[in-house]
């Protein structure tokens, strides 16, 4: 903290940078799940006949027309999970 306080830049202090790449790992672990949320939704509006929603399972999206939205979504969530843990453990 010394180097910020005589007139170093701030890329000098160690804490400075950890933060930075915390508050960067949870920014990516809130987008996560939003975009997981945002997706579902969206197959839920390109397929309402074919699949019945009460008894399935949400990946079974992951199969048919549009198929690979679903599947970004399943690892967007998942990567959203890794980086907020990241977060977590870098703070």
């Amino acid at each position: 903290m010394a180097t910020a306080q005589r007139g170093g830049n701030l890329q000098s202090v160690p804490e400075v940078s950890a933060t930075r790449w915390a508050a960067r790992l949870a920014l990516a672990g809130i987008i996560g799940p939003v975009f997981y949320v945002v997706a579902i939704a969206v197959m839920h509006l390109l397929r309402p006949d074919d699949i019945v929603r009460y008894g399935n399972t949400m990946s079974l999206y992951s199969v048919g027309p549009y198929g690979s939205i679903s599947i970004a979504a399943f690892v967007a969530l998942g990567l959203g999970a890794l980086a907020l843990s990241w977060g977590f453990a870098a703070r």
